[in-house]
């Protein structure tokens, strides 16, 4: 009886934990998740662009050559219209990662109803970098370079190395 009574006892040792760890782990499980999902959202929002240009184009090719033709025909002829927000884009290594202290950077690509790229500068961008509770911090603002032609240079640094939201507003 001693013996059996001996692994009823180890069973229960390497099954028992405190109640502590558990919630610690049940806690991290949540923070990486929610820090997931926010990375997530903000990949979304500045590539969702990108996805609806994807989904135009499978639809633009089941339109026969003939209309393709008339369509870019008249879309060459149509002057370039307003900054639309929704169209711009913003590409390249500063959008989603960098390291403490060094310089990140990106292009704007500001564009029009019908997705062109605008010909000129001008238009108001702000770029806000805002960091997660964990880096800590407050919300800085990236220098930003007109090109005068429809793109602008995003540049920033962030002084301590944790995760970051970038979010670039258009507005024309």
């Amino acid at each position: 009886r001693a013996r059996s009574y001996s692994a009823m006892a180890n069973k229960g040792t390497t099954l028992a934990r405190p109640v502590w760890l558990k919630h610690v782990e049940e806690a991290k499980f949540k923070e990486e998740e929610q820090k997931a999902a926010a990375a997530k959202a903000a990949f979304d929002a500045t590539f969702n662009d990108v996805e609806n240009q994807a989904i135009g184009k499978e639809q633009d090719a089941s339109f026969s050559s003939d209309s393709e033709s008339d369509y870019a025909q008249k879309l060459a002829n149509k002057p370039i219209g307003l900054l639309d927000p929704a169209k711009c884009t913003a590409a390249g290594t500063g959008v989603s990662g960098g390291a403490a202290g060094s310089a990140a950077s990106f292009v704007v690509v500001t564009k029009d109803l019908d997705g062109r790229r605008l010909l000129h500068g001008g238009a108001e961008i702000k770029v806000k970098i805002s960091p997660d509770a964990a880096a800590g911090g407050v919300d800085q603002e990236a220098v930003i370079k007109d090109h005068e032609d429809g793109t602008y240079s995003v540049t920033y640094v962030v002084a301590k190395r944790g995760n970051y939201m970038v979010s670039v507003e258009c507005n024309g």
